[in-house]
């Protein structure tokens, strides 16, 4: 396997004994979570990580807490172009939001695309149209976004994954919106304007109120 960035730079923040700086991705960077927990390159918010090992995927679990957590990749930060990870939720109503935020400032500050797997098979249509979210913090929380813009912050995601499975989500970031794609379908899953200026910023695995998460990898394909 090719060396990651990021590993170069925890490397380098280990030996001064100070913390990594963030340096933008400049050319396609896939992170190794398992890898990145083993090294110390991931940094929780209001979060516990622990390693994943199931043979074929290896990387990272998260545990539940009755709080938003994040936790940042330790020196990588991203601008625009493609993004994508591979992340598991689990079918518990209320209780499985898992996903990416990007253009972070720190702890509260940041956009994040995120899934519902709970909603991905409900028979209800107004649960089905809530599998996948865009968020802008802290001013723009979901509920926020629900009451004032329903329906155009989040949609179903099609067609309906299993709930409980391992998910790749890739994203595509510009300047002014985000497309997202839920495994291999050619239609976006959700297509939002971006409602925060374009920003280079930190990454990180988001992991929503009262939900567990678990994720493999994260690659990083910048526009330049």
């Amino acid at each position: 396997m090719r060396p990651l960035l990021f590993l170069a730079v925890a490397a380098t923040a280990f030996a001064c004994s100070a913390p990594a700086p963030d340096i933008p991705a400049t050319a396609e960077t896939t992170i190794d979570l398992a890898e990145a927990y083993a090294t110390g390159a991931l940094t929780p918010f209001a979060r516990t990580v622990t390693s994943l090992d199931e043979g074929e995927v290896r990387g990272v679990a998260i545990d539940s807490v009755q709080a938003t957590g994040l936790v940042w990749l330790d020196g990588v930060t991203f601008g625009t172009g493609e993004v994508s990870f591979l992340v598991r939720g689990r079918d518990v109503l209320g209780a499985s939001f898992v996903g990416l935020a990007f253009g972070g400032v720190d702890d509260s500050t940041y956009e994040a695309v995120y899934l519902r797997p709970f909603n991905f098979n409900a028979d209800d249509s107004t649960r089905h149209a809530h599998g996948i979210q865009y968020i802008a913090h802290p001013e723009h929380p979901w509920f926020v976004l629900r009451q004032q813009y329903p329906g155009e912050f989040e949609h179903a995601v099609s067609p309906d994954p299993a709930a409980d499975a391992w998910q790749t989500v890739r994203l595509a970031i510009s300047a002014d919106s985000v497309h997202a794609w839920v495994g291999e379908g050619e239609a976006a899953d959700l297509v939002v304007r971006r409602l925060v200026p374009s920003r280079e910023g930190r990454v990180a695995l988001w992991i929503g109120f009262g939900s567990p998460g678990e994720f493999a990898s994260v690659t990083l394909r910048p526009s330049g």
